[in-house]
């Protein structure tokens, strides 16, 4: 025998305990204890209202009485009748707890102060095996009965044995009596003291160890309420401690209660003990009532402990003496005998008085009332078994030797399952060696009952028969030696069948049109009206599916309905139950029509409804309804209901306008107007008359300070940006987006910018033209209201300039461009409704091109051509002229008006202000342009917004860095919000847009690679098609020439785009000189200076273009004279042998320099002198430049002219007997007029500084020479006179005077001056040499200049801020002539503070003869 292929019960002993620790865990797996046990995957759940679940099994005790039966019935049910069976091991050791598991309570251990959760509910526990039905269990059995009519649980028998409980003597004491006196000491009566002193059979009380046993003061049980009777009944109060908070049995020495009869004398009293569980010891109060009541000398005591291996079966075992216990049990083998006493009387114990013996306990077996249908065969097993004590003592011992030897092979205590997996192998050997007494509890296998059917399970493999079953086996109709029977599942009867050997059951399949949807019934069910079942077996009948119906029973099939029609649940009972389909409405009380978008039809006969955001109209009449459906503009606005309702206050068209008096709220309807409702009707006046001030004020601050100027510059360009990217949340605003809170509220009020505000607070919802218009002229209103503060302003004697009129201005139409745009592009942003027709999307009561759109179509294209096309060609046409502006001090002036489009940005970024308007105004256009497709909006928008993204980084427009920052920042926070609302956008109405959307997707896939090999390409052509890289090649003398070239290349960039070589800028290697002439050079200009023949270099770059071919156009400085040919003849003289062979080692020989030098003196050139004007020097450079080019490349530009000096703010001053001093000037007068934008002269004489009046800086070169010549030293001093503040230059080739200069300029004066200006001149040149002069390298890289003069600009302060001072300081007329302050320079001794005067002070007429003449020259 085997408990499983790997658990052999056959075993030896020493092998069983390992056998059981491998097997302990399996008890509910797969072992099997009978040889012809049923497999496993042929067993069988019970089904009980159409759930099927294991056969529950409660045990409720470990002890092995219980134990080992509850095992035998299980493996009786799982091995031979067939079941699948689940046990729960409760060791609770309640006996109610098992009655509320058996009736499906939720909670079956709680406790009776605690809801058990017993609801009616099925059960998932079916059987248990010896319940103790005591008095008190009685009451909950009673109790459990009440929950259901006809009672829950079943008690159908006994388990066969009884349990005892009470005093045991001790076997040798009573066997030892017995032989010596015959004396009987299993009987009460031998223990009474009148008659007999039995304690010299026992032990002594002194001679038992008290450590083994429990102080009185522990005991714990049901103590209390015992002693109150054993207290009425005997009235022993010596007997009983009073002391505590509890009565509790006295015990003079605390372990030992002495009986009345012996307490006068102890050693008469016969030992007697108890057990003990945690300090709960059993029944001492009924030893106590016996003791009094029979007088019995006994002493009690507890000990701990009630198993093998305590301390109570230690003292039992090894002392003779009385002791409570209970049988069956294997703790005591030796023949200990229960004494017996006066039969129990129940009313006795009922009251507590527990004198007479203890009633046995008859051991239950209880089902539940369902197993009569759901397993009657395991019923029957219950009803059937019967074990005897002697059966059950096996079986025990077996058990209890199993468990010894699981616990010696795990080495731990035995937990629950381990001692459950113990009495499964005692039952299992019981039931192998007792098969001839089992199997009479069992009936014959074939003998079915109702709502069960003989079945066979097949040997051989494939279908059964009528194909109806599971593969394995099939129903059988008559008995057979292998029959079995088993429930009839769903889709089956049983029927009874009557045989030669008695009555049996079959199951029967359902016919079609008849069902069971429950096993075990006995007959089938008739489909009712509105399902069917077109099968055989079938398990239920199947509802008429949505759209059929079926009016009869027992039907195999369902009536569909008219077309258009459907049924509005399962299983319709009858043609009437046909209506209109979802998705459609009853027209004319017969007709179903489509449902029109934007409206919801749940079918029936009831109207549709409009959705939320959608408005409809019904054209027709109550039955023949027709629906036109228009969307909201805000679905808030529209709540879903019957057609045409609108959210509170709202009426019109698509719920489009408040009633007159009403202003909208955030939830979408309309509230009455109050003062927070007119906030943007006050705006414009707060504006204006809060603003405009404030504007003045900060011009005020602006001219004050530069600190001040540059940070409200600062933050006015920041929050210019941030008004921008809120008018682009605007536009983004009117995108098919769902918005949620808070965003939506935040984005609607950004509204506000473009007016897209309702006027119904003020005028009549209809008053759409009213409306547009006052939107359209709010900006003029702005303007006249300006213009009206401006003339205020000049009234007042605090005129405002015009140029910060026009640069408000400017900064309003630029900064609301987009704003503007949108409002103007309102009317042409028609939306498609649900019904085919189109409204304005922000009116949506507006029909587009009907009557009322008509006007307003007038007046968008009159904002149209008056905002976004006037600005913006305006910006274009400024930012085209910006350049020519830019390059004379006339234009300069002018560009002061425009200062809004290009302050903000870096100068060689001047063009990015048309750049952003443009940005601005396809922002605008987009949710016009696209408001058909919704789905291009956000994808549209987002690659506006990346462009500017990428435009921003790479052109780093702005001139303060912060906003260069702040504008990106911004940016992808707008990127970020378009992705975050993308899977907002509403699509569902617009589906037509997937297709542009396709296609965009596929140009952009497509575009990519496109781009990557267009790019690629272009880069490969560019690198192997031969070309030049330079347009010019500048050959100059550098101390000659170095400057002017300089000028020339400044001056050409400054009209045009010309690429030219200058060595300064371009050369890293001297020796790639003549390479770059000959391969990289188009044309070559000689820059000719003295000097410029004799230098080695430049003789080879000369040669080495006219080698190659190469253009050479020659460039005669300062009235420069070709050299002879006698000494192009002797040239070689010049250079020495090794500069000679560094030119014959590139290919250039002395002949081929002396040709070239003859074919430079043949060819025609131009005159450059840079004593010339301004406007002379740049209109030649750009004809050298022209020619240059060539006939392909030419261009031509118009010289801009230099402009009056009188509107100079700086005048630069030097020598002018120095040409390259001169170049140097000009060229700090073009780099500083390009940084500062501001107009800067070349003061060439004393005229031109009188004539300077708005001149606040003199920007002196110091060089070489310069304090010896004497027009320098009357223009410094004419400066000075005039509160000129210096700025100092070096070029790198001055050389400080020595200290004692001063001292010799003040006695003599400066060479070709009147001695008498020697003090004043001496004044003049001690306050321009004590400012320390900053570097200028004009021959240096074009990057270190620009740093150079960086740093220069830095020098000048707030321009205004010095003129005013100037203006304020001024004591003479404002026109003042040469002869005045040629006179005012004698008195410059009196900067000092003293009023000297000079006995010469009258030399003014010698000054102006002396130099009126040349002045004359100048200004002629």
């Amino acid at each position: 025998m085997f408990l499983s292929s790997s658990c052999p019960l056959g075993l030896g002993a020493e092998m069983l305990g390992f056998a059981l620790v491998l097997c302990a865990s399996a008890v509910h797996a797969s072992q099997t204890c009978l040889s012809d046990a049923v497999p496993h995957e042929l067993r069988r759940n019970v089904t009980a209202n159409g759930t099927s679940i294991p056969l529950g099994i409660w045990n409720g005790q470990a002890k092995w009485q219980t134990a080992t039966p509850t095992a035998v019935f299980q493996i009786l049910v799982e091995e031979y009748l067939g079941y699948n069976v689940n046990v729960e091991v409760s060791n609770s050791g309640v006996a109610q707890h098992v009655l509320y598991a058996l009736a499906g309570c939720d909670n079956p251990t709680a406790s009776d102060d605690v809801d058990r959760g017993c609801y009616g509910q099925e059960t998932k526990w079916h059987a248990a095996i010896g319940v103790y039905l005591t008095q008190e269990v009685a009451q909950h059995y009673e109790q459990v009965q009440r929950m259901k009519m006809g009672g829950v649980l079943e008690d159908l028998s006994s388990i066969g044995f009884p349990s005892y409980a009470g005093l045991y003597v001790d076997g040798q004491a009573q066997l030892s009596a017995f032989v010596r006196e015959r004396l009987f000491l299993d009987d009460y009566r031998n223990y009474n003291a009148k008659y007999e002193n039995p304690s010299r059979w026992f032990s002594s009380r002194a001679s038992i160890n008290t450590s083994k046993l429990i102080p009185c003061v522990r005991w714990r049980g049901t103590l209390q309420s015992g002693l109150e009777m054993f207290l009425q009944l005997f009235d022993d109060l010596e007997g009983l401690d009073f002391s505590g908070p509890e009565i509790v049995p006295y015990c003079p020495d605390g372990f030992w209660w002495l009986a009345r009869t012996c307490r006068q004398n102890p050693d008469d009293c016969t030992p007697c003990i108890t057990g003990s569980s945690h300090s709960y010891v059993y029944d001492v109060e009924e030893v106590m009532f016996k003791a009094n009541a029979w007088n019995m000398s006994l002493a009690l005591a507890a000990a701990d402990g009630h198993a093998i291996g305590t301390a109570f079966a230690e003292l039992v075992t090894e002392e003779r003496l009385l002791f409570y216990f209970w049988e069956p049990d294997l703790t005591f083998r030796q023949a200990h005998r229960l004494i017996s006493f006066p039969e129990n009387n129940e009313q006795q114990w009922a009251l507590g008085n527990k004198a007479t013996m203890a009633q046995p306990l008859d051991l239950r077996i209880v089902g539940n009332q369902n197993l009569d249908t759901l397993a009657p065969d395991v019923r029957d097993l219950m009803i059937n078994m019967e074990i005897s004590t002697a059966e059950v003592l096996v079986m025990m011992s077996a058990s209890s030797d199993a468990a010894k030897d699981l616990q010696a092979a795990l080495g731990t205590t035995l937990i629950r399952e381990e001692w459950w997996s113990a009495g499964w192998v005692g039952a299992c050997q019981w039931l192998q060696q007792n098969r001839q007494v089992w199997q009479g509890w069992i009936s014959l296998r074939s003998n079915c009952y109702a709502g069960q059917g003989m079945w066979q399970v097949l040997q051989e493999t494939g279908e059964s028969p009528d194909g109806l079953e599971p593969y394995g086996g099939q129903w059988l109709t008559n008995r057979s030696q292998r029959a079995i029977c088993r429930a009839c599942p769903p889709g089956r009867y049983s029927a009874l069948l009557e045989d030669a050997d008695g009555a049996t059951a079959v199951c029967r399949p359902c016919r079609p049109g008849t069902s069971q949807a429950y096993s075990m019934s006995v007959s089938c069910d008739y489909c009712p009206a509105g399902t069917k079942a077109d099968h055989w077996a079938a398990t239920r009948c199947e509802k008429c599916p949505q759209g059929q119906y079926q009016d009869e029973t027992a039907a195999t099939e369902c009536r569909s309905c008219a077309d258009d029609k459907t049924t509005t649940v399962l299983a319709a009972a009858s043609e009437m139950d046909c209506i209109c389909r979802a998705g459609r409405y009853l027209w004319n009380l017969t007709e179903c029509r489509p449902c029109p978008e934007g409206m919801d039809c749940p079918g029936g006969s009831g109207a549709p409804q409009q959705l939320r955001g959608f408005w409809a109209e019904n054209l027709g009449t109550e039955a023949r309804s027709r629906y036109s459906v228009y969307s909201c503009r805000d679905p808030a606005r529209c709540p879903q209901g019957p057609p045409g309702r609108c959210s509170f206050g709202r009426t019109g068209r698509a719920c489009a306008d408040c009633f007159l008096g009403y202003a909208s709220d955030v939830d979408g309807s309309c509230r009455p107007c109050d003062a927070l409702s007119l906030w943007p009707f006050l705006l414009l006046p707060i504006v204006i008359l809060g603003l405009l001030p404030l504007l003045v004020a900060a011009s005020i601050l602006v001219s004050r300070a530069r600190r001040v100027a540059t940070s409200i510059f600062i933050v006015c360009v920041i929050f210019g940006q941030l008004v921008v990217c809120l008018q682009s949340l605007e536009a983004i605003y009117q995108f098919e987006i769902a918005w949620i809170d808070p965003a939506k509220a935040v984005l609607s009020s950004l509204a506000l910018f473009s007016l897209d505000i309702e006027f119904s607070c003020i005028l009549d919802p209809q008053s759409h033209v009213v409306e547009y218009g006052s939107q359209l002229l709010a900006y003029p209103a702005v303007l006249l209201a300006t213009f009206g503060f401006w003339l205020l302003a000049r009234w007042a004697k605090r005129p405002i300039t015009f140029n910060s009129f026009v640069n408000l201005h400017g900064v309003l139409l630029v900064a609301l461009l987009t704003a503007m745009s949108l409002t103007v592009m309102r009317p042409f942003q028609c939306r498609q409704n649900p019904n085919g027709l189109t409204t304005m999307a922000t009116r949506t009561d507006v029909l587009c091109w009907g009557p009322e759109h008509g006007p307003l179509v007038v007046l968008a294209a009159l904002g149209i051509l008056a905002y976004p096309v006037t600005i913006l060609s305006s910006i274009a046409f400024l930012t085209w002229k910006y350049p020519t502006w830019l390059r004379s001090g006339k234009g300069l002036e002018v560009l002061e008006k425009y200062n809004f489009l290009f302050g903000r940005f870096r100068p060689e970024r001047y063009y990015c202000g048309l750049l952003l308007s443009g940005h601005n105004l396809v922002v605008a256009l987009i949710p016009a342009a696209l408001v058909s497709v919704p789905a291009l909006q956000v994808g549209i928008m987002g690659i506006v917004v990346c462009i500017k993204l990428a435009s921003q980084s790479l052109l780093w427009p702005w001139r303060v860095e912060v906003a260069n920052y702040n504008d990106l920042v911004l940016s992808t926070a707008l990127l970020i919000l378009l992705l975050l609302a993308s899977p907002m956008l509403r699509l569902e109405q617009n589906q037509d847009g997937s297709f542009l959307v396709a296609a965009l997707l596929t140009g952009v896939l497509c575009l990519l690679p496109l781009v990557a090999l267009a790019a690629a390409c272009l880069a490969a052509s560019l690198r192997l098609r031969p070309q030049s890289k330079y347009d010019a090649f500048l050959c100059h003398h550098k101390a000659g020439a170095g400057a002017l070239c300089r000028f020339i290349k400044l001056i050409v960039h400054k009209y045009g785009r010309m690429n030219i070589f200058l060595d300064s800028d371009e050369l890293d290697d001297l020796a790639r000189i003549f390479e770059i002439v000959s391969s990289d050079t188009r044309c070559l200009v000689a820059v000719l200076t003295p000097e410029l023949l004799q230098r080695m270099w430049c003789a080879g770059e000369l040669t080495s273009a006219r080698k190659h071919g190469i253009p050479i156009i020659p460039l005669y400085c300062d009235g420069y004279a070709f050299p002879d040919a006698d000494s192009i003849n002797n040239i070689q003289s010049v250079w020495t042998e090794e500069q000679q062979y560094t030119l014959t080692s590139h290919g250039i020989s002395m002949e081929d320099i002396k040709a070239t030098y003859r074919h430079l003196s043949a060819r025609k050139g131009y005159a450059l002198s840079r004593h010339a004007s301004l406007e002379e020097q740049e209109r030649l450079v750009l004809d050298v430049a022209m020619a240059a080019r060539g006939p392909r490349g030419a261009w031509r530009a118009e010289v801009a002219p230099q402009g009056a000096v009188g509107a100079a703010r700086i005048l630069l001053c030097s020598t002018e007997l120095e040409p390259e001093a001169i170049s140097t000037v000009l060229i700090l007068q073009q780099m500083v007029q390009q940084q500062l934008r501001i107009a800067t002269f070349r003061a060439r004489g004393l005229k031109d500084i009188a004539a300077a009046a708005s001149a606040s800086f003199a920007l002196v070169l110091l060089s070489k020479g310069v304090l010896e010549d004497p027009d320098f030293a009357l223009r410094v001093g004419q400066m000075r006179a005039q509160g000129l503040s210096f700025v100092p230059v070096n070029d790198g080739t001055f050389q400080f005077p020595a200290p004692d200069f001063y001292q010799q300029v003040e006695e003599g004066g400066v060479a070709g001056l009147s001695p008498n200006l020697g003090r004043s001149l001496a004044k003049a040149f001690q306050a321009l040499l004590g400012i320390l002069a900053l570097p200028l390298t004009p021959h240096a890289s074009s990057g270190i200049l620009e740093r150079q003069v960086t740093q220069i600009c830095q020098r000048f302060g707030n321009l205004d801020d010095l003129l005013e001072q100037r203006t304020l300081s001024k004591t003479a007329t404002d026109e003042v002539c040469v002869a005045d302050i040629s006179m005012s320079l004698t008195g410059f001794e009196d900067v000092d503070g003293d009023a000297k005067t000079t006995p010469d002070q009258d030399h003014s007429a010698e000054l102006n003869s002396e130099y009126s003449s040349r002045d004359d020259l100048w200004y002629a």
